[in-house]
């Protein structure tokens, strides 16, 4: 009988392990954007192309609005961030600098202006 409790001790002792080891492999140390693209009246824009540049690598990751206009770029490593949001007949939309740390999620959202593809629309403010 107490052989069977020494089994029993070991095995639960080994699962124990192995739970905290799979939480451990669940934490992520990447980062999100999302928001929603609307226009100046607050109609929703579908079909937005979202460019999200890494300012110190270099490297883009692209997403399209949905129907609801919303967008998500996941699994982002940590640092500075460029986002581009263009879509035919709206001028586009640049937010040069946000900045992500480990487990982040950043709502933000665009409200772009009617116009000429090639003007620019700088946004200023972060929310």
């Amino acid at each position: 009988m107490k052989r069977n409790v020494g089994v029993l001790a070991a095995i639960a002792a080994v699962m124990f392990f192995l739970i905290g080891a799979g939480n451990a492999v669940a934490q992520t140390s990447t980062a999100q954007i999302s928001g929603q693209i609307t226009d100046q009246s607050g109609a929703v824009i579908p079909g937005a192309r979202v460019t999200v540049t890494n300012n110190d690598s270099g490297v883009a990751r692209y997403a399209n609005s949905n129907l609801s206009g919303n967008y998500t770029v996941p699994l982002l490593q940590p640092g500075n961030y460029r986002i581009l949001i263009e879509v035919d007949g709206f001028k586009p939309a640049v937010l040069p600098r946000v900045t992500l740390e480990v487990n982040q999620s950043i709502q933000q959202n665009f409200a772009l202006e009617l116009g000429d593809v090639v003007e620019t629309v700088e946004v200023a403010a972060q929310a």
